[in-house]
């Protein structure tokens, strides 16, 4: 409902970079990616220092299978705050989706050391179970469960590892959790 009289203030005042921004968020959310890129660049034209846009952008080249891209917006993201972990996190997991487990880890350990109470962990528990590092992804996986109980994602990534570690109690345990928040 906020899209007409967004698009009435980029009219109105196509200077300013709030209009473009919020605008793009819309469309980011609403799926339509293509449109939302158009308005976040134009955002960032115009005020190129909001760490926000560029990770909002290059989220929006992830949705739309530009990964150097997306990279490239993270990491302009970083660029303009150093110390903004989900930037790193959003690298990470586009470096653990190609499989390049080296690159993933050293952004995702970046990012929980920058932020350790957010569930960044989780991507670390991720990379450690496609390495088949079981025990570790337990360990990574236990300490994003402490900071969100309720990432069902992260009890069906542990039971994946207890799976592989012949733990099937515990693996069932868990597989039974992930289904329980999905009902709940």
């Amino acid at each position: 409902q906020a899209a007409p009289f967004l698009k009435k203030a980029i009219e109105m005042e196509p200077g300013r970079y709030e209009a473009y921004a919020e605008l793009g968020n819309i469309y980011m959310q609403q799926g339509k990616s293509a449109a939302a890129l158009k308005l976040l660049t134009k955002a960032t034209e115009l005020k190129t220092g909001i760490a926000q846009l560029w990770i909002n952008m290059g989220k929006t080249y992830a949705d739309l299978n530009q990964f150097q891209n997306a990279l490239l917006a993270f990491k302009q993201a970083i660029v303009v705050s150093p110390g903004i972990a989900l930037a790193y996190y959003n690298i990470a997991t586009i470096f653990l989706m190609h499989k390049d487990y080296v690159n993933a880890e050293k952004f995702g350990i970046r990012a929980a050391e920058l932020d350790p109470s957010s569930p960044h962990f989780y991507v670390l528990g991720l990379i450690a179970y496609e390495r088949r590092e079981y025990e570790k992804a337990v360990k990574f996986l236990k300490l994003s469960l402490g900071i969100d109980p309720r990432n069902f994602e992260a009890y069906t990534a542990m039971g994946a590892c207890h799976l592989g570690l012949g733990m099937y109690a515990q693996a069932e345990a868990e597989f039974i959790k992930s289904l329980e928040i999905i009902r709940t």
